[in-house]
């Protein structure tokens, strides 16, 4: 089953500010999704509906919407500028 990927408008902002080659990973990885969207290396975040995938230091986290057959992708700040506790 193909899912069709539908970018928040935060994630689209947020995307246009990287680096074109860091774009470009994200891009393929996104689009790789569009036919297997639990593919290896995805993780569900605990009591959230979120999945996250790793591109280098970047996070992308996305949510599947089952009934619209359709993926919401929203792009996280690269890991290296998250505050961690």
């Amino acid at each position: 089953m193909k899912w069709r990927v539908v970018f928040a408008r935060t994630a689209e902002k947020e995307l246009a500010k990287l680096a074109s080659d860091i774009q470009l990973r994200i891009g393929k990885t996104i689009r790789s999704l569009e036919d297997d969207t639990f593919r290896a290396g995805t993780k569900r975040l605990k009591g959230r509906e979120e999945f996250r995938i790793r591109v280098g230091d970047c996070r992308v986290l996305y949510t599947v919407q089952h009934d619209a057959s359709s993926d919401n992708f929203s792009h996280r700040a690269p890991s290296r500028s998250l505050s961690l506790k």
